[in-house]
């Protein structure tokens, strides 16, 4: 167990690490932050267990097999999330919400991930590693400025744990299912959808899209810099050089906001419905 504390430390320094190098196009206090992709792993051949991550080294170094090239869907192209620097928020217009990563050691050895838009308490068997990335609310099926999105979807064996895959929600076709397993173990139950996600335009580990429509700039969001009030504060603010009205709220206080309905309104710092 201490082994596995001392590697999980490593791998969160290496989510701080990439979670930087993912947002390269920076004005003053703000990044533009395009989605990249989300690569998937699975844990034991033989024992199950997923992982989802966006920092392919993360997959490699921890010896697990790689799934898929791509977590893609057909027609729409690879899906991906948001990964600015530590510490930066979406702009509030964006709707992005924070995607929380727990890894599960059930039965005290078998390793899996799990992962949702709230952060909520968990069993004692799991383990917060922090936001993996940033995505759409579950269900959502298009971006403020009207782009589709995917959803990721989540089952469950007792066996072999989380597996997530895409789904094409509210269509009932191009749905993608767990792998057969053993069928003397309990099979995979469907427990619905996590999140909704962009196409991913930076994967530096495969060649980019060939004409892709829409550009990415087009899925560029804006992400502020800590303690920066949204809609500016970073280059010749206007005025803005003494305003101490930063807006930061804990995580739970955001999350708990659009679990009820509501939106966060970084400018009032209040819950909006």
């Amino acid at each position: 167990m201490k082994k596995f504390f001392a590697r999980l430390f490593l791998y969160l320094t290496l989510f701080t690490i990439c979670g930087v190098a993912a947002a390269p196009r920076a004005s003053g206090q703000t990044v533009s932050v395009e989605p990249t992709a989300i690569y998937r792993f699975t844990v034991s051949i033989w024992d199950g267990g997923a992982l989802l991550t966006p920092f392919f080294e993360e997959g490699t170094a921890n010896g697990y097999s790689f799934d898929h090239e791509i977590l893609s869907t057909t027609g729409f192209g690879p899906l991906g999330m948001y990964v600015p620097p530590p510490g930066y928020q979406p702009d509030p217009a964006a709707g992005l919400v924070p995607l929380h990563r727990w890894t599960v050691i059930q039965d005290g050895w078998r390793t899996h991930y799990y992962y949702s838009t709230y952060y909520t308490e968990q069993p004692s068997d799991r383990y917060y590693n922090g936001i993996a990335g940033w995505v759409y609310p579950p269900g959502q099926t298009t971006t403020n400025n009207g782009l589709p999105l995917r959803s990721l979807s989540v089952f469950y064996s007792s066996d072999y744990g989380f597996w997530n895959g895409y789904s094409d929600y509210p269509n009932s076709y191009n749905v993608e299912f767990p792998p057969p397993i053993d069928p003397q173990k309990g099979g995979y139950q469907y427990q619905g959808l996590i999140a909704a996600l962009p196409r991913a335009t930076v994967d530096p580990h495969f060649p980019p899209l060939i004409n892709p429509f829409p550009p990415p700039t087009a899925w560029a969001v804006q992400f502020h810099a800590p303690g920066t009030p949204p809609g500016g504060g970073g280059e010749g603010g206007g005025g803005g050089g003494g305003n101490s009205n930063s807006c930061n709220p804990s995580s739970g206080t955001v999350n708990a906001c659009q679990h009820n309905g509501g939106w966060w309104d970084y400018d009032t710092c209040t819950c909006q419905y």
